[in-house]
């Protein structure tokens, strides 16, 4: 059964060396507690259970829809008879970027809304800090020409 916040953080600092022969102190939560049930000797006990979360779930489903047209306009870009014939010495040759804009406007377009989704609601994902810095980073990265 998972510990509730309150009750590790209490175990965590009770605990100062002086208890239980092999016994660790950890002073915060592992990132990898948010996605797994972790026992004391930190062992992966499995997943999380999915926690119902309207605003999380929107989310997800925006993303889902709005990356399937940026991965077909990806996927059309590139010269597929090309890099099937295994003639490619570079992606130069099997990149055409045909429909390079749509696929660059869109990109830009979903990265921009997602940053403001997240900054504005940031209970939709786990971790937002990384999200926002992620995004603001592609987002100055692809302006480069």
């Amino acid at each position: 059964m998972r510990k509730d916040a309150t009750e590790k953080s209490k175990s965590a600092t009770s605990d100062t060396g002086g208890g239980s022969a092999g016994g660790r102190v950890r002073k915060r939560k592992s990132m990898i507690e948010n996605y797994y049930n972790i026992d004391e000797n930190f062992r992966m006990l499995g997943a999380l259970a999915q926690d119902p979360n309207f605003r999380r779930d929107v989310h997800d489903w925006f993303n889902l829809v709005i990356l399937v047209p940026i991965v077909g306009l990806n996927v059309i870009n590139w010269d597929w008879k090309a890099i099937a014939s295994l003639s490619v010495t570079s992606p130069k040759v099997a990149w055409h970027g045909d429909y390079f804009h749509e696929f660059w406007y869109l990109s830009l377009f979903y990265f921009a809304i997602d940053l403001l989704w997240v900054t504005l609601i940031p209970g939709t994902v786990r971790s937002p800090m990384t999200i926002i810095i992620h995004h603001s980073i592609v987002m100055l990265y692809v302006m480069i020409p």
